[in-house]
């Protein structure tokens, strides 16, 4: 097993370059996802380069990896040289991320989910004749969805009134990663433009992984259906639905205990549980196995779909009996 270490900075990208050779069927691939201090942002293959009098059969390529550092800290990145279930090789990659509040200078710090909108307030100099912020860049991490304007008052020094103009400006994040982004404020009074500047870290949206799927049902509006499991009282646990539905409706459930031999104790049973299909869709429904002082109970998860309920005109026998009527009604006249 290689291994390697890499050190980088909040919102600096970064690459990990494993060889590879196409025609042997292996290809490398990260191992563990999603990971905590960096965030994966692209992976291709690069072919070797070979020239007309050279053939490439056998010739080993270059799978790049693209990174990039979301939050402080050291982060462990496993991959595998693997064809199907068969691993050849693995790498590590030891990443330390560090902050870059130390070496960048900004007016302001903000943290965003990745599609979230923010607001960034500026305000104008005392006296300016003109005023009009202007986003001045990167462009990756964020973008301006519209601006607004508002004028505020108050007594500055010498007790003369101020007009303070205030620019609201409403950004979206479009991009993971974390950079200085900056403003712009020319007025005619300047030789130089004010700056204003925004250390924006942008995190990912880490969805939930979805649940397991231990038995899927498909069945009509209208339509009953059972799930049964094993269990057994005497232990003492049991399966209970808690769960609410939109689709389906609880019946009911029953335990019914195995035949014993006289006298014998402890013996397993069944649990079963009835529903009823109320309205098409598709939908998890999970029984929980409860038991006195259990933390972390298991679960048996269902995956149901319910399809509409067939109307009359859909039916074949209805389709059938038209024909019927039509042959009677022409005999009859």
């Amino acid at each position: 097993m290689a291994v390697t270490k890499n050190n980088v900075r909040v919102g600096e990208h970064f690459t990990i370059h494993l060889d590879e050779d196409p025609s042997s069927g292996f290809c490398w691939t990260l191992h563990q996802s999603p990971l905590k201090h960096v965030h994966a942002r692209s992976e291709e293959f690069h072919a070797p380069a070979t020239s007309s009098a050279q053939s490439d059969t056998g010739a080993c390529g270059t799978r790049v990896f693209t990174f990039i550092g979301l939050v402080t800290g050291s982060e462990t990145i496993k991959f595998e040289l693997k064809r199907d279930a068969t691993i050849l090789q693995t790498h590590q990659v030891h990443v330390q991320v560090t902050s870059v509040m130390d070496t960048l200078d900004f007016d302001e710090m903000m943290s965003v989910m990745l599609g979230d909108q923010f607001k960034i307030m500026l305000y104008s100099k005392d006296g300016a004749d003109t005023f009009e912020w202007t986003f001045a860049g990167p462009f990756d991490l964020a973008k301006v969805v519209n601006t607004s304007w508002s004028t505020h008052g108050g007594l500055g020094p010498g007790r003369i009134f101020h007009h303070l103009k205030c620019e609201a400006v409403l950004m979206e994040a479009k991009a993971v990663g974390a950079a200085v982004i900056v403003f712009e404020n020319k007025s005619s009074q300047d030789a130089a433009p004010e700056l204003y500047r925004v250390l924006l870290h942008v995190k990912p949206i880490l969805l939930p992984e979805p649940p397991r799927i231990d038995k899927a049902v498909t069945v009509t509006v209208g339509e009953k259906f059972k799930v049964e499991l094993r269990s057994n009282r005497t232990t003492p646990c049991w399966w209970e639905f808690r769960g609410l539905s939109n689709l389906v409706h609880f019946k009911g459930s029953k335990y019914i205990s195995n035949d014993a031999s006289s006298g014998v104790c402890g013996v397993g049973g069944t649990e079963k549980f009835k529903f009823v299909a109320t309205a098409p869709g598709s939908e998890v429904i999970t029984i929980e196995e409860t038991s006195p002082g259990m933390a972390s109970p298991r679960t048996f998860n269902i995956s149901v779909t319910v399809n509409p309920k067939k109307s009359l005109f859909q039916s074949s026998s209805l389709g059938k009996s038209r024909k019927v009527w039509s042959f009677m009604r022409r005999r009859s006249s």
